[in-house]
């Protein structure tokens, strides 16, 4: 709740886009394996989706350390 990324986690009430976080190799990193994994688990149980796939990144150090998938049809 602070300026620059300062004060408690809000969980998720202070995310905002695009992070300057994520980079190019990040953002490749997170799609290859966290969204396309998700997308291809849910085809393979049946479960093929249409919607909006959100994903709450913690990165620290230039690395992912925390995600969070929020699905919204």
């Amino acid at each position: 709740m602070g300026e620059g990324d300062t004060g408690p986690n809000t969980g998720g009430m202070g995310a905002y886009s695009p992070a300057p976080a994520v980079t190019p190799v990040i953002e490749a990193q997170v799609m290859q394996e966290i969204v396309q994994r998700t997308a291809d688990a849910l085809v393979a149980e049946g479960c093929p989706y249409r919607g909006v796939l959100f994903a709450g990144l913690m990165i620290k150090d230039g690395k992912v350390t925390h995600a969070a998938l929020l699905l919204m049809p």
